[in-house]
């Protein structure tokens, strides 16, 4: 099984309107800031988030046990300019867990101290990148390279769902891919996008298994792997 966390912020649009009407740079501002809290927390904790929407989040959890959701609820709260909400989704694919969330009260003790019960499976994380970004960033100018990426993380997330996965933008020519287990194999033999390398990482901890597709990725660009590696744990 498939565990997500969700962090929303509470009230978020009462406190945009309490800054007044010069506040758009401090409400980027302060996303930048939650952003990176969360993101150097769950590299602490050995958890992986990023941001849906960016008044909520999503943290990859699946085998972790979830008292250290809970001690990421505790030291990012202490960041926000508002309360936090907690959710945990539960589900045989990524989609399906995202779609089903509960509150995180109601749902942490029963699961809290035996990550086992839920079977929950190890993270598979695709790390995609392109060949030549840089070279057609030069020859072809920003905006033409922009409309190219917008194109091309539009159709790799819609793949990624294809296998009950979800994908983020990682910036530049960088996407992440978290796909479930069951679906490696067929997540690799079909992908057809041209240009592209995947490093993919597999680990029960998030953090593990996008470093181990870092790795991968480093052993396609040694030449020493096709333009698929896989490593895992």
């Amino acid at each position: 099984m498939i565990r997500l966390g969700i962090i929303q912020l509470k009230d978020y649009e009462s406190w945009i309107k309490s800054l007044g009407f010069d506040r758009e740079w401090i409400i980027q501002a302060t996303q930048a800031d939650i952003y990176k809290h969360i993101v150097t927390k769950c590299a602490e904790l050995e958890l992986f988030g990023f941001p849906l929407t960016y008044d909520s989040y999503l943290v990859i959890i699946n085998s972790m046990e979830l008292f250290k959701f809970e001690k990421l609820l505790k030291a990012i709260e202490l960041t926000t300019p508002v309360p936090i909400n907690a959710y945990l989704g539960i589900g045989t694919t990524y989609l399906e867990a995202l779609n089903n969330i509960k509150p995180f009260s109601n749902i942490a003790k029963e699961y809290a101290h035996d990550p086992n019960a839920l079977n929950a499976e190890p993270i598979v994380a695709a790390h995609i990148d392109m060949d030549g970004y840089l070279q057609m960033l030069h020859e072809k100018g920003l905006s033409n390279i922009i409309s190219f990426m917008n194109e091309l993380i539009y159709n790799i997330k819609k793949y990624c769902m294809r296998f009950g996965g979800i994908a983020y933008y990682a910036g530049g020519d960088n996407i992440l891919c978290f796909i479930p287990y069951n679906t490696l194999n067929e997540f690799k033999t079909n992908f057809n996008f041209e240009k592209m390398k995947i490093g993919i990482g597999v680990s029960k901890k998030p953090r593990g298994a996008l470093k181990l597709a870092t790795q991968a990725l480093e052993l396609i660009r040694d030449k020493k792997c096709g333009n698929i590696c896989i490593i895992e744990e």
